[in-house]
């Protein structure tokens, strides 16, 4: 579990060895604490979205960006609030996009990763001089 939190970490339960219907049966044991989970996002007027979050600064004692990926609360005029269906968008914060994000939205998850994805392969080759 998530420190302080009632609800599994990500992947917390893809460590055990469970078939199908006993994982569905374990998430099921974490339906109240997720209703009251969003119930409290609701009543501080926030909404739940999925996000991953790629912090280029590297992590205590380690070379590598701190990445993390979880549900999080977001308030009604966050860019991910607009989202319907299967958009996504990526927001790049940087020293020129401090106060104004730089936001890119795509269609769908396939359309999207295979654009981002694209991007980041060609800045990575860039930054290494190819």
């Amino acid at each position: 579990m998530v420190p302080g939190s009632i609800i599994p970490a990500p992947g917390e339960l893809l460590g055990e060895d469970l078939g199908p219907e006993e994982f569905i049966d374990a998430l099921e044991e974490h339906d109240q604490a997720m209703a009251t989970r969003l119930d409290d996002m609701k009543s501080a007027g926030q909404i739940l979205r999925y996000m991953a979050r790629i912090d280029p600064s590297a992590a205590p004692g380690s070379d590598r960006p701190v990445v993390t990926v979880g549900p999080v609360g977001v308030p009604p005029d966050h860019p991910s609030s607009l989202l319907g269906g299967t958009e996504a968008f990526v927001a790049f914060t940087t020293e020129r996009y401090q106060d104004t994000h730089l936001i890119m939205q795509g269609a769908g998850g396939p359309v999207t990763a295979a654009g981002v994805l694209s991007d980041i392969l060609k800045i990575s080759m860039t930054l290494r001089g190819r």
